[in-house]
């Protein structure tokens, strides 16, 4: 009875929740006190499967298919509805789960549970995975912009080239030739309207550069 109480004692406190539940209606025979704190903390030896749990829920299902088939049933980050505070109010959790099935002299007749909780170690993984997403979104834009952004620059930078050539052709054509106000100021305000499209795309740039940084002044003018 000691090595009994022992066990029981030890089984109660594991940092994994087990069950195990017997006969034809699935009726607990234990559950320690992790397996309890699922379902709200509720007194569970005694009672059938279907008395705790509603035909819908996934546990109850693959508890009666062991012990239907014989067939152990296991499963990885396995997603289950639980009520931890025994409210009615269900959570999502994610388990590591074995459901064993028990024999007495070769006669199947319960079901072992074994499930490991591994709810934060899911969750965090999905915020990685999210978060790795969204740094994959924001290269993939940042890549983008600064493809349109190159062929931007080149529009600019082609018409002064060909400003300043025109002018250099001009003047290597006569030297001595004077060029009239009016012609200079033409031809001095189409190269200015260049440089002014690429100072706009330069700041954008950089805005994009600051966007990074984490902060950023926005001119609502």
């Amino acid at each position: 009875m000691t090595d009994e109480r022992s066990l029981l004692g030890l089984l109660d406190g594991a940092p994994a929740a087990i069950s195990v539940q017997r006969g034809p209606e699935l009726r607990w025979e234990m559950a320690n006190a992790r397996f309890r704190g699922l379902l709200g903390g509720r007194e569970l030896i005694g009672k059938a499967l279907a008395e705790i749990l509603p035909d819908w829920a996934q546990l109850r299902r693959i508890a009666e298919g062991v012990l239907k088939t014989g067939t152990p049933y296991s499963t990885h980050e396995h997603r289950f509805l639980i009520d931890p505070h025994g409210t009615g109010a269900l959570e999502e959790a994610y388990f590591d789960l074995v459901c064993q099935p028990l024999r007495d002299n070769g006669v199947l007749d319960g079901v072992l549970t074994f499930a490991v909780d591994v709810t934060v170690q899911v969750r965090s993984r999905k915020r990685l995975e999210t978060a790795a997403g969204e740094l994959r979104q924001a290269v993939e834009a940042r890549d983008e912009f600064l493809s349109v952004a190159s062929h931007e620059l080149k529009t600019p930078l082609t018409a002064l080239r060909l400003q300043v050539q025109a002018l250099q052709r001009s003047v290597l054509r006569a030297p001595d030739q004077q060029f009239s106000a009016e012609q200079l100021c033409a031809r001095f305000d189409a190269a200015d309207r260049q440089v002014q499209r690429l100072v706009q795309l330069i700041d954008a740039l950089l805005d994009v550069s600051r966007l990074q940084g984490g902060s950023i002044d926005l001119d609502v003018t």
